[in-house]
C-alpha cells in the first residue's frame, strides 16, 4: 500500500482515517473573537434590509390609502412610524428577550390579548432601544424598570401566569 494509506491506480482513493484536524490552529485562534463582529454586522446588514421593506410597505398602504385605517386598527398614528421603523426589528427580539430574562411566559390566551398588544405597541415605539439591548446583554436584574414603560406589564402578566 502507498504512502498515507491511500491506495492508487484502477482502485477507489481511500484513506485509512476519516477523521478531520481538529480546529486549534493558529488562524483559528486569531479568528474567534471577530466570529461575534460578523454576526453583529450580518444582523445589521439583514435589520437595514428589514427596515427598508417595511418603508416601502408604508409607502404601499399610504398610496393605496391604507395606512391611515391600518393604523387606527392597531391603535397608532402616523407621527409613530418613525420610531416603528427606527425600532424594526430589533424591538421584538428585545420584548422576546426580555420576556424570558424576566421569566414571564403568557399563556396562550394572554399572548392574544389586549395586554399583549399594548406591550408590542409600547416596545415597537420605545425610544430607549440603546438601554434595553445593554441590559439584554448585562446579566442583571431589577434595571429593567429604570428604562421600560412595560415593566408593570411584565408584572402583572407574571402574577397572572403563575
Amino acid at each position: 500500500m502507498p504512502l498515507g494509506g491511500m491506495r492508487l491506480g484502477r482502485e477507489r482513493m481511500m484513506t485509512t482515517t476519516s477523521e478531520k484536524p481538529a480546529r486549534t490552529g493558529l488562524c483559528c485562534r486569531i479568528a474567534a473573537p471577530f466570529a461575534g463582529v460578523l454576526e453583529r454586522i450580518q444582523r445589521r446588514v439583514r435589520d437595514v434590509r428589514a427596515r427598508t421593506a417595511i418603508r416601502s410597505e408604508f409607502a404601499r398602504l399610504d398610496s393605496c390609502g391604507e395606512l391611515g385605517p391600518m393604523l387606527s386598527d392597531f391603535g397608532l398614528s402616523s407621527s409613530a412610524l418613525p420610531e416603528i421603523v427606527k425600532n424594526h426589528p430589533a424591538a421584538p427580539r428585545r420584548l422576546a428577550g426580555m420576556l424570558q430574562r424576566l421569566g414571564v411566559k403568557p399563556t396562550a390566551s394572554q399572548q392574544r390579548g389586549a395586554e399583549m398588544r399594548a406591550i408590542e405597541r409600547a416596545c415597537l415605539q420605545c425610544g430607549a432601544g440603546r438601554q434595553c439591548d445593554h441590559w439584554l446583554r448585562s446579566g442583571t436584574l431589577g434595571q429593567e424598570r429604570r428604562f421600560c414603560p412595560n415593566a408593570e406589564a411584565f408584572d402583572r402578566l407574571r402574577a397572572q401566569s403563575r
